[in-house]
C-alpha cells in the first residue's frame, strides 16, 4: 500500500472486531497521525488501545471512515 497498512488478521474477540474491522481493511491513521509501515501501525495501535480507546481512520471496500476502538 502507498499509504496505510492492510489488516492480515483480526481476532474475532478483539477490540478491532468489536469496532467492525475485518481482514483486508486498511488502517490509514491512528489518532490523526498517518501510518505507512506495519511497525509504525503496531506501535500506534498499542499506545492508543493501552489508553482505553483510540480513533482510527480506516478504508473498507474503498470507503474511508473513522472508528473508535476500545
Amino acid at each position: 500500500l502507498k499509504d496505510g497498512v492492510r489488516l492480515k488478521s483480526v481476532d474475532k474477540n478483539s477490540p478491532f472486531a468489536a469496532a467492525g474491522l475485518a481482514v483486508g481493511d486498511e488502517i490509514l491513521a491512528v489518532e490523526g497521525e498517518k501510518v505507512t509501515t506495519p511497525e509504525e501501525a503496531k506501535n500506534r495501535v498499542r499506545t492508543a488501545v493501552a489508553r482505553g480507546d483510540g480513533e482510527f481512520t480506516v478504508r473498507t471496500a474503498g470507503k474511508t471512515r473513522d472508528v473508535i476502538v476500545r
